[in-house]
């Protein structure tokens, strides 16, 4: 997904429950909490606060029309 479809999908599933996104992470206009797994998973040695993906790899590629992420399982 582009980075801009992350963010307008996880603004509608959080109206579609009636949810309030709001602060600098949760409302963000770039999604900085996948950044943040991203750069940050349990596969990641570098990690200094690791999250555990399990087995799935998150990874970003960039490409002409923006920058997308991936979820590999």
């Amino acid at each position: 997904m582009l980075e801009s479809e992350i963010v307008a999908a996880r603004r509608a599933y959080a109206a579609s429950l009636g949810v309030t996104l709001s602060g600098a992470i949760s409302n963000a206009d770039e999604p900085v909490h996948i950044r943040h797994a991203v750069s940050n998973s349990n596969h990641n040695p570098n990690a200094s606060n690791r999250i555990n993906l399990g087995r799935a790899r998150a990874y970003k590629k960039r490409r002409e029309e923006g920058d997308y992420f991936f979820i590999d399982t």
